[in-house]
């Protein structure tokens, strides 16, 4: 079992697009996709959110259920994306002033249930690959 547990936590750290069974947001009339939906207690691994494009909008990392990392990779005025780290239930000292703090991310980002999101039309979703999204 723990080599199951180690390779979905670097799979869920590499995915390039979302998997089919991702939550869905929508807000402001935009989609986004988030996998896992659910963090448990011991998860180690990452939670991604993506855009309708496909685009990576956060990468949250676990390590035994607790968050370690948290990355945007297109960050607004940062060349190489905002990234924060956690240590001890805390943002560790020398994180940039825009991190989130330890208490907004402990949990992940819980997804809505299934069915309260209408699917994403085809050309939104990248969970199917097409022409249209880049990753």
């Amino acid at each position: 079992m723990l080599v199951a547990a180690s390779a979905f936590a670097v799979d869920s750290c590499k995915l390039p697009r979302p998997p089919e069974e991702s939550g869905i947001h929508k807000s402001d009339g935009l989609y986004y996709f988030v996998f896992p939906r659910v963090i448990a207690p011991s998860f180690t691994g990452c939670q991604t959110m993506w855009d309708e494009k496909g685009r990576k909008v956060f990468v949250l990392e676990f390590e035994s259920g607790e968050p370690s990392r948290f990355r945007l990779p297109n960050s607004p005025g940062a060349s190489a994306g905002l990234t924060c780290r956690y240590q001890g239930e805390k943002a560790a000292a020398d994180n940039p002033e825009h991190c989130p703090a330890f208490d907004e991310v402990k949990d992940g980002i819980r997804s809505v249930a299934d069915g309260e999101v209408p699917p994403p039309p085809g050309d939104r979703d990248p969970r199917h690959p097409s022409p249209n999204h880049s990753n």
